[in-house]
């Protein structure tokens, strides 16, 4: 029943998010909708297990959604802002429910081929998409990463596994990922889902978040930040 809930959600944020774009208004009142259901699931439990746990962190990207709705500053401060409360609630969380969201030095051999892959990946998304170039960024990348990382890899992907076991983790994580990215177009869509498969799996075998935070900050960094040519 959980499962099912949580594939619903899912389904819902997408929906929600293809809303956003043509009526912020109407987006926003459908992810407080589906946060209101999240929390009213969860007041019947005294004792968080797994899958409890999932629904909770799965809340965090809409809950700063609907935060960023009310913020009217520029597209930098925005997006510094909306990472602060996402940053926020993924270090509250992790301290207060005592998660390691994969904080290892086992395989660090593989940092190297995570740098590579990331390379690699920023290269084709290059080919085909751009969004310009936001000097400004810089500044708040290596914040924007951790984030992104810690929320959908160490949290999310992790209470996935744990409840539903490692394929769904990494399909749902991958759709998730790739559904928090639709503000940049369908096309932009299917590239982010591919590039989150392969960190998935990485982080499945792993259980390293070190090993695909490289990856993260290659695809943010050569796409939305450098004018460097990949060569």
């Amino acid at each position: 029943m959980r499962k099912a809930f949580f594939i619903f959600l899912v389904i819902a944020f997408l929906f929600a998010e293809i809303i956003l774009t043509f009526n912020e208004t109407l987006g926003v009142l459908l992810y407080a909708l589906l946060v209101g259901l999240i929390l009213f699931d969860l007041e019947e439990y005294e004792h968080l297990i797994h899958s409890d746990k999932l629904l909770v962190f799965l809340a965090i990207v809409p809950i700063a959604r609907i935060g960023e709705f009310f913020i009217d500053f520029n597209f930098f401060w925005k997006t510094a802002v909306f990472y602060f409360a996402i940053s926020f609630l993924v270090i509250y969380y992790t301290r207060s429910l005592k998660i390691n969201p994969g904080y290892k030095t086992g395989n660090l051999w593989f940092f190297p081929v995570s740098i590579i892959i990331g390379v690699f990946l920023s290269y084709i998304g290059s080919l085909y998409f751009d969004f310009g170039k936001h000097f400004e960024l810089i500044f708040i990348l290596p914040f924007i990463v951790f984030s992104e990382e810690i929320l959908f890899r160490g949290m999310i992907q992790n209470y996935a596994k744990k409840s539903y076991g490692s394929l769904f983790a990494i399909i749902t994580t991958s759709i998730l990922f790739a559904i928090f990215s639709l503000s940049f177009g369908f096309k932009f869509l299917y590239f982010i889902f591919a590039a989150n498969l392969i960190m998935c799996l990485i982080y499945d075998r792993t259980e390293n978040i070190l090993l695909t935070i490289p990856i993260n900050l290659c695809i943010n960094l050569f796409l939305f930040v450098s004018v460097l040519p990949i060569l």
